[in-house]
């Protein structure tokens, strides 16, 4: 879909309170907020499997998680693509996160 885009925790209800905690859990859990800037050091348990799945759960949540063949087919596919390229750093952390699958579909709409 054209208008498709990943929302600002603005737009989303309860998104800038999930926010607060998604960000809390990742500096005092061993995520990637609590690596230095730039850091591409070791994460913990929670970094590298815990955190890449709530972050990939989150997204897919704002497209609306009932089904997920659903919601590929009829919502938020740039939502969709960053859940996607967030799971794909399942065991090394979202800081590994290259944004394969938003680049792809951001290709697809411009055809």
């Amino acid at each position: 879909m054209p208008n498709d885009k990943v929302l600002h925790d603005s737009q989303v209800a309860g998104g800038e309170w999930r926010r607060g905690i998604d960000e809390a859990l990742s500096k005092n859990l061993g995520g990637y907020k609590s690596l230095p800037e730039g850091s591409s050091g070791e994460l913990s348990i929670y970094g590298k499997y815990v955190e890449p799945i709530l972050h990939a759960t989150e997204h897919t949540a704002r497209i609306g998680f009932i089904l997920i063949l659903v919601a590929i087919m009829n919502n938020n596919g740039m939502e969709w693509a960053r859940a996607k390229d967030g799971l794909n750093t399942l065991g090394s952390g979202l800081h590994t996160r290259d944004n394969k699958h938003q680049q792809e579909y951001s290709k697809q709409q411009q055809k």
